[in-house]
Parts: structure tokens; sequence; C-alpha cells
């Protein structure tokens, strides 16, 4: 029975890829993606880079997200600073054009509670994986401690900075 149940759940899956690859379920595949959250986002971002993956209008809808993720709620900010317009808008944070003491700036602002949905989003995943490498012979949980480095990397806007 539980054979039956994983042969049927790995042609759902395989079926399901083939639509996406083929750009059938492209638009539903990248709303997943930002309804999943940040990680699956920054996923999201890396395949819009593998054009021998999935079709070019998969791809034109993955690039989307590279430029421009949806808003959400940014952390709080002084009154002293007036935000005038949203210049860009990751998985990570927005970057926006402020006005500060009669000066204008560009700041980077982390979305609201970033840090605890990424690591909602790494153990979601880790799970998948973990039940995923029953079946392929890769080291996917490899994967996602690269993926994790890079977003303690991007949260670290001190170090950027000093990039």
């Amino acid at each position: 029975m539980i054979y039956v149940y994983i042969h049927i759940c790995i042609y759902e899956y395989i079926h399901i890829h083939i639509m996406v690859m083929k750009g059938v379920l492209s638009d539903l595949f990248v709303r997943l993606l930002i309804f999943l959250g940040p990680l699956f986002i920054k996923i999201g971002q890396v395949l819009a880079n593998r054009g021998d993956y999935f079709s070019s209008e998969c791809i034109e809808k993955l690039k989307t997200i590279q430029t421009k993720v949806p808003d959400s709620p940014l952390c709080e900010i002084p009154d002293s600073i007036e935000l005038m317009e949203l210049i860009g808008s990751g998985s990570v944070a927005q970057v926006f054009k402020c006005k500060y003491g009669g000066e204008t700036y560009v700041i980077k602002i982390k979305r609201l509670n970033i840090e605890r949905r990424v690591e909602r989003n790494i153990a979601q995943l880790s799970a998948i994986l973990s039940i995923c490498s029953l079946f392929i012979p890769c080291d996917l949980i490899g994967v996602l401690d690269d993926i994790k480095t890079q977003f303690i990397v991007q949260n670290d806007f001190i170090q950027e900075m000093n990039n």
C-alpha cells in the first residue's frame, strides 16, 4: 500500500515538474515560490538562470522575482527617515530612495521577521530534502547548507556595506 502511494506521489511530482518545465504552470509556480517564503524565492531566483532546465516562458516568469518581489511589511524605521521611492525588492530586503536630515540617500531595509521566516523555510526544506534524498542519490542537504550560508551573508548588511 505504501509503495503504491509513493509511486503515485512520484508520478504526480514528475507530471507537475514536466508541466512547469514546459511553461504551462510557470505563473502558478512563481506565485507558489513567493507564497512559500524567502528561501523559496531565492531558489526561484537561482532557477531563473537555468535556461537548460525550464521553458523560456517559465524563465521569464522566474526572472520577475530577481528584481521585484511583492511588497511585505518592513522592519520599523525611525520617523526621521522619509521613504520616497522603492528602487528594488528582493527576498530579504527592499531598497528605497529616502530623505534623512535634508539629504537624499539610498537605504536597504530588511523585511519584517526575515530571520525567523528563513529559519522556518530552512526547516521545511530540510524535511523535504531528507525525504527526497531517499530517492535521489546526491547531497541535497549539502546544497541546503550552501543556500543557508548565502542567506546568512545576505542578512549581514554591515558586511555587505564593507564589500
